[in-house]
């Protein structure tokens, strides 16, 4: 059974989603896009595969393969985001930084960069879904992958193995809702 947006079954994406969830395979070829636009796709699309993607490594419980999945995500997204979001390849730190506020307001309702250096960034965000969620672990696994996705866009960009990025707050615990995360080079 193919899939239809005005069907019994609702959105394609929920369509998506529903087969994720019961592991039924996807064999039918899609009649129409799953996505009508890139404002409504990107937010949709990773947070489905975020949150599919996750589900066994916070079983695993290990901090490390979240952020390394992170890492991967953010790599891709230079590449992929770069044409569509009209980016250039940011050639400077600071190009960087300002890309990847851009980049974060598709994961946030509200993003601000409060404070630059030449080799550091802090970025505040609002709207995280980890407010709403409940984890059964000292940390939030939601924070780690956009940790690891502002790390491996700075590294695709500027090619310096350096760089790194931890949250220092995460919404969960903070009482204005803000997670905060540091994006640095580590220095020689």
């Amino acid at each position: 059974m193919a899939y239809d947006s005005g069907g019994p079954e609702g959105s394609p994406i929920d369509w998506l989603v529903k087969r994720i969830i019961s592991r039924k395979p996807i064999e039918e070829k899609p009649k129409e896009p799953l996505f009508n636009s890139l404002e409504e796709s990107v937010p949709l699309f990773f947070q489905a595969a975020m949150l599919d993607s996750l589900h066994d490594m916070w079983r695993l419980n290990s901090k490390r393969l979240i952020y390394r999945l992170g890492v991967i995500m953010g790599q891709k997204m230079l590449v992929e985001l770069g044409e569509k979001l009209g980016f250039d390849q940011p050639e400077t730190w600071d190009e960087t930084v300002q890309q990847l506020e851009q980049v974060l307001k598709l994961f946030s309702s509200k993003v601000s960069v409060t404070k630059t250096t030449r080799i550091y960034a802090r970025f505040e965000r609002e709207g995280c879904p980890c407010r709403s969620m409940s984890f059964a672990l000292d940390y939030c696994p939601m924070d780690l992958v956009i940790d690891g996705i502002m790390a491996g866009y700075a590294l695709q960009a500027l090619d310096d193995e350096r760089i790194y990025c931890r949250h220092t707050s995460c919404g969960r615990k903070s009482e204005d809702g803000l997670c905060v995360h540091e994006l640095r080079i580590k220095e020689d």
